[in-house]
């Protein structure tokens, strides 16, 4: 039982702290500080008020196999401090953060296990050529992990599952990289960015989302590849609001969402992706979402295969939207300038139907046992032209 720190090192150049054990000190059990080259190996730390490990000032630093449980504040926080690694070490029930870094540069977070944080697993805020790699981060309160304004961050090959809010979440960082992590089970979404500028979310693996699976806004010119997203059957699968630039959202397979992709954003590619039992909309363009491009994707089991609702100059390209007989494959409602080349509609009450829909093209397009295979009303005009109808009751219905 210690009144402050466990250990406090100060003003110290080449220090080892290793293989010690701390046990109910009032503050902090391990404090660094204004120091150079060193390492904390091997400590086993409990029962703290504060911080586990506690470091602020340090250049050359290895904190690693340590294992902090049960402490009042964050299991490691370090802060201030350059060249740092922070590897291999357990933190368990830390009322704030498991980890926390903070005013850092070139700065190593990887293969630590993170259970039960009252805050979030990982949080680093304004640190500089940052990697999160291989961890594993189960049941916080808030984020599994959390970068913010933390430029180029790269978080890769990490396992977060059971989260209260988002799995991985990326603010105000552009360039960062978010490749090959595997969320399960997150309440609010599994990967969300924000206020960040040529990300790159590839290869994930996104199981159970209680709500949204990849959400992106206030951001531009990202990239969201070849992830897998599987839903609970609310929220959207992918998600972009009030994002600029050049977007790709490319060979994803989203699957048991309400809505597979839903986009409030302009100028985007959607394109090669499986959009699966989605019950309201596999994919969704809305609120001034113009001149985005549709092409290539496999649509079935939802309600409306894709929505158009107030955007202009949206083009619709070779996706095959399949349906159950009560569905819409394609509703456009309120657009100016939209298209539908190639591809094919399948089994649906109606095959497109436009609501003032003005100056629409189809072309090339087939249409497959659709009850009504084009309807067009409430002022619509449409251009039909190398379309193949076939089966269903209606060919092209004005209304």
């Amino acid at each position: 039982f210690v009144g402050g720190d466990g250990i406090d090192v100060n003003n110290v150049l080449g220090a080892s702290i290793n293989g010690n054990t701390v046990f109910a000190a009032l503050n902090n059990g391990i404090e660094v500080s204004n120091s150079a080259l060193v390492g904390i190996d091997a400590n086993n730390v409990a029962f703290v008020g504060n911080d586990g490990i506690n470091v602020d000032g340090v250049a050359g630093l290895s904190v690693t196999n340590n294992n902090v449980g049960f402490v009042g504040g964050d299991g490691i926080d370090v802060n201030n401090s350059v060249l740092a690694s922070i590897t291999g070490n357990t933190v368990f029930a830390a009322l704030d953060n498991g980890i926390e870094v903070s005013n850092s540069s070139l700065v190593d977070v990887d293969s630590n296990n993170v259970a039960f944080a009252g805050n979030d697993g990982i949080n680093a805020d304004s640190v500089s050529d940052l990697t999160v790699t291989n961890n594993s981060v189960n049941g916080t309160f808030f984020d599994g992990i959390d970068v913010s304004n933390s430029a180029g961050a790269v978080i890769t090959g990490n396992t977060v599952q059971n989260v209260g809010d988002t799995g991985i979440r990326v603010n105000g960082s552009d360039g960062a990289l978010v490749d090959l992590n595997t969320v399960n089970a997150a309440i609010n979404a599994g990967i969300s960015v924000d206020n960040s500028d040529s990300v790159t979310v590839t290869n994930n693996l996104l199981n159970d989302m209680s709500n949204n699976g990849i959400v992106a806004t206030n951001s531009s010119n990202l990239t969201i590849d070849d992830n897998i997203a599987s839903g609970l059957g609310n929220g959207v699968g992918i998600a972009l609001q009030n994002v600029t630039g050049t977007n790709s959202v490319d060979g994803n397979i989203v699957d048991g969402f309400d809505t597979g992709i839903g986009l409030d954003a302009s100028f985007a590619t959607v394109s090669n992706n499986l959009v699966t039992n989605n019950t309201s909309t596999g994919i969704s363009l809305i609120n001034g979402s113009n001149g985005n491009l549709v092409s290539d994707n496999t649509i079935t089991g939802s309600n409306i295969g894709i929505n158009v609702a107030d955007s202009n100059n949206v083009q619709l390209a070779s996706n095959v939207v399949i349906g159950d007989g009560t569905s819409i494959g394609v509703l456009m409602t309120n657009t100016e300038g939209g298209s539908i080349t190639g591809g094919q509609l399948l089994g649906h009450l109606i095959g497109v139907e436009l609501n003032d829909a003005t100056g629409t093209t189809i072309s090339d397009l087939t249409s497959i046992n659709n009850g009504t295979h084009i309807l067009a009303r409430n002022g619509s005009t449409v251009t039909v032209g190398g379309t193949t109808l076939i089966g269903g009751v209606i060919g092209v219905l004005l209304d």
